[in-house]
């Protein structure tokens, strides 16, 4: 991981920063559940889309990449959602 981190670091930068963005945002939303919600949302769609755009542009993307993406951030955008209910 940290050969990746090294060889693409403005990726895993727009990355970081995609992911702090939407943090601050979820935080910020409390205790506003819709808020939330958005932000869960929001990051689960830039992590999938991040991942994918990442890939294509290293000749990496195939089918099974993009189901990891998907299926990741279907999980920790429903995870964080569920969270928001009461």
């Amino acid at each position: 991981m940290i050969k990746e981190l090294k060889k693409y670091p403005k990726d895993y930068i727009l990355l970081g920063i995609i992911l702090i963005s939407a943090s601050y945002a979820y935080l910020r939303g409390w205790p506003d559940q819709q808020p939330q919600q958005i932000a869960a949302a929001v990051l689960s769609f830039l992590y999938f889309v991040w991942g994918i755009v990442h890939h294509k542009i290293r000749d990496h993307l195939t089918f099974r990449v993009v189901l990891e993406y998907f299926f990741v951030s279907t999980f920790a955008g429903a995870l964080l959602i569920l969270l928001t209910l009461d």
